[in-house]
């Protein structure tokens, strides 16, 4: 049986099927199609604009709702930023993608009165299987106008911690502190069906008073143009398809879910308030979420009753109100100290900062600090060799000139140069006198010099000999030990050293006081999630 199943080739046909749903809102007129040359009548808009016309146009302050959202859907410049969106998709690597064909931007607007015109089912004819429905390219464009606009009414007043990208639900996961228990709502594989429906469309009936566009929707639900399972991952599948409309229809339906956490996550911080007083080391109690589509994860730094307690708040919205199967085993509470949890197929767990930034062995730092020095020495040397080689240049330069100028040659010159000559030998003078008054020993040696043998110090001595030698004497022993007394620079050494035991120290204690009170979230990505990123990108 299996050779035979190998070795057959399935055979499909394309079929267009009656409709399921007929729509009852009015169709708007088509726009007739520009031709290939004439320029679109109007440009796309961005995400801000159409939010800012659906505020001024579209939108009721008596009723708090919008309006007339499908005849807003077919206007040519929301039609031209949803078709050149798919484009940039389409050819990502494409500095300027392609423009869409004026008549695909035509039949989107006629794709948005009966999606079920513009639906392909691939059947199998020979193997067993379920029929694959297959949208074509204006209804996928008309699709993306009703995730535009139901983004630019539903994502203003989206939670937070509702992402749509994996990656920035994981960098809010690391930067997560001090966590204690977490969970994961687990939630079996099972089809969004007409309950599910209906709660989505309540939802946004909300927000929209359109019976147009919730027939729209509710047409592409029945005639399978969106059709995606809420959990599970085997091989791949459970999680929504490729369409933007169904990850924001997916959203807008987990926004009960997404209230109730945030009026968690109000009642946990006004019950622990922070601190204002530095000087105390409090850690207050804390609820953080994190929801990717229908992946829902939950931390608190509090107490396991209260993480409990969460849980079964959040589990009884989406059994009550949503109608959505939980496993509840797999829902359990889990230490996030000592038990790891699995998220969007990577493992987190709370660890203490130095597991994640361990600090540098006495070995690490003797070789660090050995490799500093050698790095030094190396500059020191390539600025002595530089150095050398111009002052052997300026010499066979100077050997040069004077030979001429033996043979009786002159040099005439339209400037004078003796004062950049003076100020560069001035700077060099400087810079020498300032580098060498920097070595310790330097002074050290040039004061025992200068201040042996100092019989002037007797008073019986300075009692013979004129007031004026005496006075120029004592000024020149000010000036010795002001920049060249050995104490002087003896005393500053151990202050810079005082001062950097005095930092480690700090630092050895903040990092001590971390270890023990804090906890950063460490996550374990496995290598076959890195591969199959790599493939993607």
């Amino acid at each position: 049986m299996l050779p035979r199943l190998a070795h057959a080739r399935p055979r499909h046909r394309l079929i267009r099927p009656t409709s399921r749903a007929v729509s009852t809102a009015p169709a708007p007129a088509p726009a007739p199609a520009p031709t290939a040359t004439t320029p679109p009548a109007a440009p796309p808009l961005s995400a801000a604009d159409l939010e800012l016309l659906l505020r001024r146009g579209h939108y009721s302050a008596s009723t708090h709702r919008f309006h007339s959202l499908l005849p807003l859907l077919s206007h040519p410049s929301v039609l031209l930023s949803s078709a050149l969106h798919l484009s940039r998709r389409a050819h990502p690597s494409l500095p300027t993608p392609p423009q869409p064909p004026p008549t695909t931007v035509a039949a989107a607007a006629a794709a948005l009165s009966s999606p079920s015109s513009h639906l392909r089912l691939l059947l199998p004819s020979r193997l067993k299987g379920q029929a694959l429905a297959l949208p074509t390219l204006p209804l996928r464009l008309a699709m993306r106008c009703a995730a535009s606009a139901l983004d630019a009414v539903f994502a203003p007043r989206a939670a937070t911690f509702a992402y749509r990208g994996r990656h920035a639900a994981i960098r809010y996961l690391r930067s997560i502190p001090s966590a204690s228990w977490f969970f994961r709502v687990a939630i079996p594989r099972q089809r969004f069906g007409p309950r599910h429906v209906r709660h989505l469309l309540d939802a946004i009936s909300g927000k929209v008073d359109d019976p147009g566009f919730l027939e729209y929707l509710n047409e592409l639900f029945a005639s399978d143009a969106v059709a995606f399972e809420l959990g599970g991952c085997e091989l791949g599948r459970g999680l929504p398809q490729e369409s933007e409309l169904t990850a924001t229809l997916v959203n807008i339906f987990f926004d009960p879910v997404d209230r109730e956490l945030m009026a968690v996550r109000e009642e946990v911080h006004k019950k622990n308030p922070r601190m204002k007083d530095d000087s105390v080391l409090h850690t207050p109690v804390r609820v953080y979420a994190v929801r990717y589509l229908h992946d829902i994860l939950v931390v608190t730094s509090g107490s396991k009753m209260l993480t409990i307690e969460i849980r079964d708040r959040i589990i009884a919205v989406l059994e009550r109100d949503l109608e959505l199967k939980v496993d509840r085993l797999g829902s359990s509470v889990h230490s996030a100290v000592s038990e790891k949890i699995e998220f969007l197929g990577i493992e987190f767990q709370a660890v203490p900062p130095s597991v994640l930034h361990p600090p540098m062995s006495e070995k690490a730092k003797r070789a660090r600090k050995k490799y500093l020095k050698m790095k030094a020495e190396k500059v020191q040397e390539l600025k002595n060799a530089r150095e050398t080689r111009r002052k052997k240049l300026g010499l066979k330069i100077l050997n040069h000139l004077f030979k001429r100028v033996r043979r009786g040659e002159e040099f005439q010159f339209n400037f004078q140069i003796e004062n950049e000559v003076r100020q560069v030998f001035k700077d060099w003078a400087e810079e020498t006198v300032a580098e060498y008054f920097k070595s310790q020993e330097h002074c050290q040696y040039w004061h025992r010099l200068l201040t042996s043998g100092d019989f002037l110090s007797l008073t019986r001595v300075r009692d013979q000999l004129p007031p004026a030698l005496v006075d120029s004497y004592d000024k020149f022993q000010e000036t010795l030990d002001r920049f060249l007394m050995p104490k002087r620079g003896h005393d500053m050494a151990e202050e810079e050293e005082r001062l950097a035991e005095e930092e480690d120290e700090k630092e050895y204690e903040k990092r001590t006081v971390e270890d023990l009170t804090e906890l950063k979230m460490r996550a374990n990505v496995p290598i076959e999630l890195v591969l199959s990123a790599c493939l993607l990108d």
